[in-house]
């Protein structure tokens, strides 16, 4: 018995493919986006003691704060730094795409131009990795200052690597 092979369209394929990755990298982006924000909760807990309305900061003495408005500090943080790590986790999930596509071609042409764009991806992968909020955490960097100017060069790139994904399947 002969088994019919997929006959679907490469750019069919192609946009299969991408709309994949943009679910993969949302899930994973929000998923890594909470487990980080709930770590940084955790640790702020552990380091205020809320009495009151005041807040004794380790060695300070207790200062009168706006608990509303505290409130809104975090939420607004939480929206940013969410939506910055599923940007760049979007980012990761396309050049991974593009990784496997380039590599894919490489094992068929040995052509040293993909074996090029495989080592730019390689790291445009680093770069983006090491530009997550919750990695730059881990490695000591808390980053306060995270605003929308921020997102940005973020959404450029992810602009960019989907034309280089789209012009990849042609």
């Amino acid at each position: 018995m002969v088994q019919k092979r997929n006959n679907l369209d490469p750019k069919a394929k192609a946009v299969i493919f991408l709309f994949t990755l943009l679910l993969i990298g949302a899930v994973v982006g929000v998923f890594v986006a909470k487990v980080s924000l709930d770590s940084v909760d955790n640790k702020t807990k552990a380091n205020i003691v809320l009495l009151r309305g005041n807040i004794k900061v380790r060695g300070d003495s207790l200062k009168q704060v706006d608990l509303p408005l505290a409130r809104q500090i975090w939420k607004d943080f939480s929206d940013i730094f969410t939506l910055v790590t599923v940007i760049i986790c979007l980012n990761l999930f396309f050049i991974i795409g593009l990784l496997l596509l380039y590599l894919d071609s490489f094992r068929k042409t040995r052509s040293n131009f993909m074996l090029g764009l495989i080592m730019f991806l390689c790291v445009l992968f680093a770069q983006s990795l090491f530009s997550l909020p919750p990695v730059q955490m881990i490695l000591g960097q808390f980053v306060f200052d995270l605003g929308l100017i921020n997102i940005i060069p973020n959404l450029f790139e992810t602009i960019a690597l989907i034309i280089l994904f789209y012009l990849s399947n042609e």
